[in-house]
């Protein structure tokens, strides 16, 4: 099961650098759409002899209609992952902001067999409705259960604030809407073949890999959505210890590579200024940006009182110290941390898969690298006080 964020949004990570990647490319990557399938991303690995793919769905889930993308997935995921096993792979579903993702690695000798997990993910109909019972149960248990750790309530609670259409954990309340009937129009209706994207990196062949997404079948015509229906809020009260805080922007229209930057020098910053667990963090997706600083202390410290004025004062302290020097080692941290990912078909898939998603361009990881290259310091600071100039979403969690 992937956690929670995963299935919330793509938060790009800020991690430490690593020393040992030389900063090379990613490679080439073409493009192809084969006949009545999904559009592939190839990328040629001979070593080690593994096969990753990751497959996207996009879809749509209004207001009042959430829910159907985690269902569907839930209901093929004991079935996929004992078939990987079988066959020597690993499968992961995860829910991407917007997309159903379908990731799956494995021998090159199973790849054919792979191919057919993942055309029976996003081709086996809804029938049952023994099944969706026991799928909504399992929904709404997971997601109910991340709703008590204040963290997550905490980004819960900005991606709503902030993004007033955003998909959030407490879609798991309206589960109980989605019949047999309703999940199947969804699929019919989102999961079409030439609508679907599909990484694929390893020691395969891009003929073999184009024919194996070809002629994939279409669903018939989907019926008309569901009516929405928003009941109350019953989410359960988060389980904390420490006042958290969460602060955040929405800063569409500005550069993620100069972004992504200026979290890496604020969490750093964080890590001096008395809280736990405190980081800046980007979130990006394909009808969302945002830049969002979470942070807790415990009560009776220094900033127990006002944790949400200490992550602010992070900001400005960065905005007003950067320094060129900081800005090309956080270039460089982030450079490294993206190529050292890349180094096998899994990550190398995941990666590209991301930046796919995030974008709709096939070469998104590539354009990012090149634009991580060209960010400097005045571009930082004033991104960082264009923040700080701006009121921000603020949530709290009290112990």
């Amino acid at each position: 099961m992937m956690g929670w964020t995963a299935l919330l949004w793509a938060a790009l990570v800020v991690p430490p650098a690593w020393s040992g990647v030389d900063g090379a490319g990613l490679g080439p990557v073409e493009v192809v759409t084969p006949r009545g399938g999904p559009r592939v991303v190839y990328r040629s690995m001979v070593a080690p002899s593994l096969v990753a793919m990751r497959l996207s769905v996009p879809t749509e889930e209004p207001p009042g209609l959430r829910g159907a993308t985690r269902l569907l997935q839930e209901l093929v995921r004991e079935e996929l992952e004992g078939s990987a096993t079988a066959i020597g792979a690993r499968i992961e579903l995860e829910r991407a902001p917007g997309h159903a993702v379908y990731a799956i690695v494995g021998p090159r000798a199973s790849f054919e067999a792979m191919v057919a997990l993942l055309r029976r993910a996003v081709t086996r109909p809804v029938g049952d409705p023994r099944e969706v019972a026991v799928a909504r149960a399992r929904v709404a248990r997971d997601a109910l259960a991340a709703l008590e750790l204040p963290g997550a309530r905490v980004r819960t609670g900005l991606l709503a604030a902030l993004f007033s259409t955003a998909d959030t954990s407490a879609a798991s309340r309206r589960l109980d809407q989605w019949t047999a009937a309703d999940l199947e129009g969804f699929r019919r209706r989102y999961f079409v073949p030439d609508r679907m994207t599909v990484v694929v990196v390893g020691a395969v062949s891009l003929d073999a890999a184009a024919a194996a997404f070809t002629d994939w079948p279409a669903p018939a015509a989907p019926p008309p959505l569901p009516a929405p229906s928003i009941p109350a809020d019953s989410a359960p009260p988060p389980q904390a210890v420490a006042r958290w805080a969460g602060i955040g922007w929405s800063v569409e229209g500005h550069d993620p590579a100069v972004l992504a930057v200026a979290s890496t020098l604020v969490t750093r910053r964080l890590a001096g200024s008395g809280l736990s667990r405190a980081r800046a963090e980007l979130w990006w997706s394909r009808d969302r940006l945002g830049f969002v600083v979470v942070g807790s202390a415990l009560p009776g410290s220094e900033t127990g009182t006002a944790p949400a004025q200490t992550l602010r004062r992070a900001i400005e302290q960065t905005a007003e110290q950067v320094r060129a020097e900081d800005v090309l080692d956080a270039r460089r941290s982030l450079r490294h941390e993206l190529v050292f990912d890349a180094r096998t078909p899994h990550g190398l898939a995941t990666l590209l898969g991301r930046f796919t998603e995030r974008t709709g361009d096939p070469h998104a990881a590539a354009a990012f690298l090149d634009a991580l290259r060209r960010v400097d310091a005045g571009q930082v600071r004033a991104a960082l006080l264009a923040l700080v100039h701006g009121p921000p979403a603020v949530v709290e969690v009290a112990p």
